[in-house]
């Protein structure tokens, strides 16, 4: 008896686990609800609408916010349109009565018809109601905006106090708010209200070089950088653009467009030293609680993208062993170790270097090796040097620029240098390269034999790789003459063994997700003038059979991801296994399931 009562609860468990719930539009109302992987219907279908929805702030089940028109009649006019929150076990978790609903974290924020703004949690608990129409939530904060006072505002769950009023406000990127006051008095503040730093010359929101409290301002000079005592720097500009630290000094106006004569990347480092603090631990995070400091992650970032965003480095405070003073964290799983700090990491593979002698190291998590001091000092002898980290190979790649020309270098297995002879070539990736030898591209191996020519193309010139990233993709272009025109830049897309995967064409190709990649046209359009966009998949399978993956856009949940278009919502595994899609069916089996790293 026991044994039989087991049994079927482990199949009633199985099976729970085994089907997905899912938004699904009815055929013959054309109206939405919640559907299971075995066909039946969650929630019945009497929705205008589903937007998909995944909590990774608090890490919870699916939901789903809901929209419910109401009609004037029996007409088809829309009178009233209201929303509400669904778990993915078709729960009701908010009533759909609202105006408008967003929610992140376990909070939502909800606007009332009588123009009220709600802060509830998934428990339908109300935490506060606030006299205005709600803006953005973060965290614990909420914008609003007051109609009576026409003004807008912050409000602080927290301390349950409201802030303002002011004549704009925004978050920063960092844990801050920037607001100004009617009076033109400008501020970053705390999320409890209180005055972080107040100048009213700050030239933008954004904090940039934050912790160190540096930030941009503008005077009658022009556009520099100030601390919190009001020291100024020694360079001023016309304009800058602080999202991409780049400015303009003798901007050129031509109608439509506007170019600069006299303009460049503004030199983060050298802004640093200048007020007295250590480049190398720029955007370091005050955390007091962890037995390490978490340093800048533009190194993962900029090589490894959204497959390890969760990837961390990090110098650990008091390490017991100091050759694991610093590391590489996925989450809590530690990757690799290092003595030094880490200049760059490539998925299994990490570029070091000795503040002290200045001495370089790529590090595995089984190897270290040290590269010839002597050779380096040549190569810089002529240039800049930049690494380019490999993966899974014997080599790595040094880039020497002057203003001239480039040269080309491999770092072997025992840290010598060899110089390579041609014009540009990608990181190495499972023992393969890209080389471009100024007329012609060829893959080659770690002995650096050309195993094979990739055809660009009649009437082209190669130019540009990007490295491979973490599939073992290169995104690369060339430049087509076309007799009459202007030469125009075609993009593709190639494995790591020589396949192509996407084929070259004047559409740009960007990496969308860890299996997926868009080529969108910047001219092309369909017939509702909405630009051309196709998906590809990391084997370079086409998505849609049609051609057409106009609107495309990708929901992402712990072990699967969905891509929306036409209406229909197709479901994947991270591995790029096919599932279904909410029309036809899906084909879920608990045991593939493949996690990803949020």
């Amino acid at each position: 008896m026991g044994k039989s009562i087991f049994l079927l609860a482990l199949l009633i468990f199985s099976n729970c686990f085994s089907q997905i719930v899912f938004p699904s539009q009815d055929r013959k109302t054309l109206q939405y609800g919640l559907k299971s992987s075995d066909g039946s219907w969650v929630v019945k279908p009497e929705f205008r609408s589903v937007q998909n929805f995944y909590d990774h702030g608090i890490k919870r089940d699916s939901v789903g916010i809901f929209q419910k028109d109401e009609y004037y009649k029996r007409s088809n006019i829309v009178v009233k349109s209201s929303y509400g929150l669904f778990s993915e076990k078709g729960k009701n978790l908010i009533p759909v009565i609202y105006k408008s609903l967003y929610c992140t974290k376990g909070i939502c924020m909800a606007g009332t018809h009588d123009k009220k703004t709600v802060i509830l949690n998934y428990k339908n608990e109300k935490l506060a109601e606030l006299e205005g129409i709600p803006q953005k939530l973060k965290d614990s904060i909420v914008l609003f905006y007051s109609l009576k006072y026409n003004a807008h505002y912050f409000f602080s769950l927290r301390n349950s106090k409201i802030n303002g009023p002011f004549s704009t406000i925004s978050f920063t990127d960092k844990n801050l708010l920037f607001a100004e006051t009617f009076s033109r008095q400008k501020a970053f503040y705390k999320e409890d209200g209180s005055v972080y730093l107040r100048n009213d010359s700050i030239y933008d929101s954004k904090p940039e070089l934050y912790p160190y409290d540096l930030f941009l301002i503008k005077n009658q000079k022009g556009v520099t950088f100030s601390d919190r005592n009001g020291k100024l720097y020694e360079t001023y500009y016309q304009n800058v653009d602080p999202w991409q630290m780049t400015y303009c000094n003798k901007p050129v106006s031509h109608g439509d467009y506007t170019t600069c004569k006299d303009g460049g990347t503004i030199d983060i480092k050298k802004v640093v030293e200048y007020y007295g603090f250590d480049p190398s631990v720029l955007y370091i995070t005050k955390e007091k609680e962890l037995e390490y400091s978490i340093l800048s992650t533009f190194s993962v970032d900029d090589l490894n993208n959204e497959n390890f965003e969760n990837y961390q480095i990090v110098q650990y405070k008091n390490p017991e062993n100091p050759a694991k003073r610093y590391a590489v964290l996925d989450k809590d799983r530690v990757v690799l170790n290092s003595e030094f700090p880490i200049l760059k990491f490539f998925i299994d593979t990490a570029l070091t270097q000795n503040p002290e002698n200045s001495k370089y190291y790529i590090v595995k998590k089984d190897k270290t090796v040290e590269v010839n001091e002597k050779h380096l000092n040549e190569l810089k002898s002529f240039g800049s040097v930049n690494f380019n980290i490999s993966f899974n190979s014997k080599n790595n790649v040094i880039k020497v620029y002057n203003e001239l020309s480039t040269k080309l270098f491999i770092v072997n297995e025992k840290g010598n240098i060899k110089e390579i002879k041609g014009k540009d070539i990608t990181n190495f990736y499972n023992g393969f390269a890209y080389l471009n030898d100024g007329n012609k591209m060829f893959l080659i191996n770690e002995n650096l034999e050309r195993l094979k020519q990739i055809n660009n193309g009649n009437n082209s010139t190669l130019g540009s790789f990007k490295d491979f990233d973490s599939n073992g993709i290169l995104i690369w272009s060339s430049y087509k003459n076309i007799p009459g025109q202007q030469d125009k830049e075609f993009y593709g897309a190639l494995h790591y063994k020589g396949e192509k995967i996407i084929p070259e064409s004047d559409n740009k190709i960007y990496k969308e997700n860890p299996i997926f990649y868009i080529s969108y046209s910047e001219t092309e359009k369909d017939e509702e003038g909405n630009q051309k966009n196709f998906a590809f998949n990391k084997n370079g399978k086409k998505i849609d059979p049609k051609d057409k993956v106009n609107g495309i856009y990708f929901s992402y949940y712990p072990n699967y991801l969905i891509i929306h278009y036409d209406y229909v919502s197709y479901y994947y595994y991270y591995s790029g296994e096919y599932l279904g899609n909410d029309k036809d069916g899906l084909d879920w089996e608990a045991d593939k399931l493949e996690k990803l790293r949020f």
